[in-house]
């Protein structure tokens, strides 16, 4: 198979027809109803069975040779039990493509009917007839004429049959009682309204009288004979009345079902079928659909054949399955478009349009997609990209549907800003700590991400931005600049950094760690005399001195796990501790291998350890590695007031209709720290004094930072906070609350350790704050 000049402007489903191969059978001897003979030939595909059905109404039909078909026969002899009506399958197929052929087989479907006339001078009178017919008259076999000449001048008066005349079965024998008498004689008249004719008989009056031989009429069903033209009064066949008769023939049309085939379009199934009488109209037919395709009517095939319409008069036998036929619509292809429009820049009130033209067709709906962007089609385009442009019409009466994407079209650049009219300065300055003031969001034009920098120098910061306002572990004595910066977003360039006029100076100052002493613990292998040192890293970058760990003798024996104190600590807090260099000093033949390291740090009697280093390794070179450490993490259990339910904890209900309302709600974490690094405090209260667990967390490393937020963005405004503490302005709060008809708001406190000196689960401390008018 060879497809040439195939253009696809769209995605398309072709329908490659591979039909399977047709076999054809020869039946012979087929009787017509005239008796005559004639061969067919019928066809069908392989996996399919032949349709023998056409075959059960042929037959001889004329007297006396009546015939009823019976079946199929091969013309082989030794093939005679095949059964014809299977499958075709690859054996049957081998048989047929040599040209097999069958015989139609008949059987007597004649049956002899005898009339015995007992009392007249008569000889019995025969016919052959069909069986399952209407056993005839005996009058359509010898005439009342003939009767009477037998008694003349009286007349035969019928008075009876015996057995009474039926449907034909077989052959039977009739008795026709009579009695001789002088009566007149009348006249049935037989109408049969379009069927075959059947002669008027002459009877005498009195005599039983049988429905003649039914008549025939194509298309129709006999319904029986009437003694009215309007057909509403069935006649009853008894005895010859004192006139003459006539009757009419009742027909009814036969019923066919219709069958219709979509031919690659879909029919709506509740108009699939339709019944539909002879000689009547085929009446509303239903209307497929198909797409890309025009309906071109109702055929007898699925190629050529008549066309049927609503008009159309049945003149059928059997039942019927008709088969649209279509006509291929025209295609709109891409060439036939041409489309214009110009790039622009960003703008927020800004909706660029593009203008096509088509030859004169009209009615395209138009979308706009940016190139990796977006996922879905929009009806506008707006936002900063490079843009494809889809056009979709939907199919006509004319055209096929049309769907079809045109690529960078056009472009909206993304629209450059600045920050202006305002300078970064400091909000808040604790101890080691610093919170930069917020940027307004009313100072820079769209969205992105406000990140914040500081640096003891006036120029702009590379590194160290962050979306925090808060930055910690500064250096006692240092003076810092603030900047700020927006960051590039989807329809706008980033907004330069900007920094703060002044230096602000941090003269606060933290304790850190006076207590825990670092140490290792060092597990060997294989033992060596040749030096070994440790220094413990910082997550500020920083380090503790070199230490050398070997003394006078033998340090590193094979098999020992002794514990080394690292020196040059400073004042870092265990938590700090993010690395630990080893370094051995190697020198020919003298290795040395290290099973494991173990960090941790000691305070008298306690130690608390970080996770196992596994080394596993025999050192036969200068070694210098650095390790991560990990598990010295603050496991927090408590953060002082900010966890307390107390009078000093944070309020979780304000009522808004207390009349001992402050104008501004303001919480201070006091700072208060419980981990495993807390140290017992003698607190002395008064009189009386007690131990506490605890330190402050901005005496140390890693302080953590505070920051409140309403589930209402624009609540936000009436909310504040420091570097350890927040405060909500409740006279203003509760103002636009009124106004906007909310009864109730909720505010999250947050308090928030560094996750890197603290683990995931204990690092974030949140408090609910509801504020109502109840």
């Amino acid at each position: 198979m060879k497809i040439k000049d195939l253009s696809i402007y769209k995605d398309e489903t072709y329908y490659i027809e591979a039909k399977a191969k047709k076999y054809t059978i020869t039946i012979n001897d087929i009787e017509n109803s005239d008796g005559s003979k004639t061969n067919v030939e019928l066809s069908a595909h392989f996996g399919e069975r032949f349709d023998f059905s056409s075959l059960k109404d042929t037959g001889t039909n004329i007297a006396p040779n009546f015939t009823k078909y019976k079946g199929i026969t091969s013309l082989v002899e030794a093939d005679k039990k095949r059964d014809l009506t299977q499958i075709i399958d690859k054996s049957f197929a081998n048989l047929l493509s040599q040209g097999y052929a069958v015989k139609a087989e008949y059987v007597n479907n004649a049956a002899t009917i005898t009339y015995k006339f007992p009392g007249l001078n008569l000889e019995d009178k025969k016919i052959t007839v069909k069986k399952g017919s209407q056993a005839p008259s005996p009058l359509e076999l010898v005439s009342q004429e003939e009767l009477d000449s037998l008694v003349a001048p009286n007349t035969v008066i019928i008075t009876g049959i015996t057995p009474k005349l039926g449907l034909v079965t077989g052959d039977a024998s009739y008795e026709v009682n009579s009695e001789i008498k002088s009566v007149p004689k009348h006249k049935i008249s037989y109408v049969t309204n379009g069927g075959s004719e059947i002669a008027e008989q002459i009877v005498a009056e009195g005599s039983v009288i049988t429905e003649p031989t039914q008549p025939k009429r194509t298309g129709y069903s006999f319904e029986g004979w009437y003694s009215d033209k309007n057909l509403q009064i069935p006649y009853i066949f008894d005895k010859m009345p004192s006139n003459d008769l006539t009757l009419y023939a009742k027909w009814s049309s036969l019923s066919f079902t219709v069958n219709f085939d979509g031919n690659e379009g879909s029919v709506n199934e509740n108009e699939a079928s339709k019944l539909v009488r002879y000689d009547e109209v085929y009446g509303e037919l239903p209307t497929p659909i198909r797409e890309n395709y025009r309906f071109n009517g109702w055929f007898t095939e699925r190629a050529g054949g008549t066309v049927i319409t609503s008009d159309t008069i049945v003149k059928l036998d059997k039942d019927q399955k008709l088969y649209a036929q279509w006509i291929l619509k025209d295609i709109i292809t891409k060439d036939m478009i041409t489309i214009s429009a110009e790039d622009s820049v960003f703008a927020e009130d800004k909706y660029p349009e593009i203008s096509y033209s088509a030859e004169g067709i009209e009615d395209f709906k138009v979308m706009y997609k940016r190139q990796n962007i977006d996922t879905d089609w929009s009806d506008t385009a707006h936002g900063a990209g490079i843009y494809d442009v889809r056009l979709v019409r939907d199919e006509c009466n004319d055209y096929q549907k049309f769907d079809a994407v045109f690529t960078s079209v056009f472009e909206i650049s993304k629209s450059s800003r600045t920050i202006s009219g305002w300078t970064p300065t400091v909000k808040d300055v604790y101890k080691v700590n610093l919170l930069a003031t917020e940027l307004p969001r009313d100072i820079y034009k769209g969205d992105g991400t406000v990140e914040y920098a500081i640096s003891t120098s006036g120029s702009i910061p590379t590194e160290g931005w962050q979306e925090s306002r808060s930055f910690m572990n500064l250096k006692s004595g240092s003076n810092y600049y603030v900047f700020v910066r927006v960051t590039e977003r989807e329809n706008y360039l980033a907004a330069p950094a900007i920094g703060s006029n002044v230096a602000t100076a941090i003269t606060g100052s933290i304790t850190g760690n006076t207590k825990w002493e670092p140490r290792i613990q060092i597990k060997t292998f294989d033992g060596t005399d040749r030096a070994i040192h440790g220094t413990y890293g910082f997550y500020d970058g920083n380090w503790s001195s070199r230490t050398k760990l070997t003394g006078n003798g033998n340090d590193f024996e094979k098999g020992d796990d002794d514990y080394y104190t690292i020196k040059g600590w400073g004042n870092y807090d265990p938590w700090m501790i993010s690395k630990y260099r080893l370094e051995f000093d190697h020198l020919v033949g003298q290795g040395w291998g290290c099973e494991n390291l173990k960090p941790l740090v000691e305070y008298n009697d306690q130690r608390i350890r970080a996770s196992q280093i596994d080394v596993n390794k025999k050192f036969n070179s200068d070694q210098n590695i650095i390790y991560d450490v990990t598990g010295f993490q603050r496991v927090i259990e408590e953060v002082g007031n900010f966890s307390s339910t107390g009078e000093d904890g944070i309020l979780t209900n304000i009522n808004l209709n207390n009349e001992n309302l402050a104008e501004v709600y303001t919480f201070t974490y006091n700072g208060k720290v419980r981990d495993q690094y807390a140290l017992p405090v003698v607190i002395i209260d008064g009189e009386n004094s007690y131990i506490e667990y605890a330190y402050d967390a901005y005496d140390h490393y890693d302080a953590p930072s505070m920051y409140i937020e309403a589930d209402k963005d624009k609540y936000n405004q009436y909310l504040d906070y420091t570097i350890n503490s927040i405060s909500i302005n409740l006279a203003n709060l509760k103002e636009v609350m009124e106004n906007d008809g909310v009864t109730s708001t909720n505010i999250e406190v947050t308090l928030k350790f560094p996750e890197r000196s603290a683990t995931n689960e204990t690092s974030k401390w949140t408090k609910i704050i509801t504020v109502s008018f109840e």
